[in-house]
């Protein structure tokens, strides 16, 4: 009978701790660009920039031109949805502009992310990170949380 009771309190407190230590990985999710992961100036910024050097291809409302891709709206949002914000930081840092690809600075690329997660309506917060390590982080989610 002893044993058994043993056996039975040894059961629960293992029970107890793997449900404490799932807890906190649950609850906390991974950051999604719906949790204010860029700054109301960033996108400012942003916007000064894309108009100066993106504006002429993708168009002054960011909805695309020709061969050029929109950057807002329903086909941009469904193209990058689940991928995450690194992704988008490397495609621009690496490809744009046209003209001069790889000419933009990482607070550039962080810029011009911000204003085109301000321009898709996520919501404006803390500063975006310019490191792409933090940015891998940052999941691109087009629906709002349930």
């Amino acid at each position: 009978m002893t044993s058994t009771r043993i056996f039975i309190s040894g059961f629960a407190v293992l029970a107890v701790f793997a449900a404490w230590s799932v807890t906190p990985t649950l609850a906390k999710s991974a950051p999604t660009t719906r949790g204010g992961v860029y700054s109301a100036e960033q996108a400012q910024q942003g916007k000064a920039l894309y108009d100066g050097k993106c504006a002429m291809c993708h168009g002054s409302a960011l909805k695309g031109n020709g061969p050029f891709p929109p950057l807002a709206g329903d086909a941009f949002l469904t193209k990058w949805n689940g991928k995450t914000l690194a992704d988008l930081d490397h495609k621009i840092q690496a490809t744009m502009p046209t003209t001069e690809p790889g000419t933009l600075t990482p607070d550039d690329t962080a810029r011009l992310v911000a204003y085109i997660l301000s321009t898709n309506t996520f919501p404006a917060g803390e500063e975006l990170p310019k490191d792409a390590e933090a940015l891998k982080a940052i999941r691109i989610e087009n629906t709002p949380p349930q």
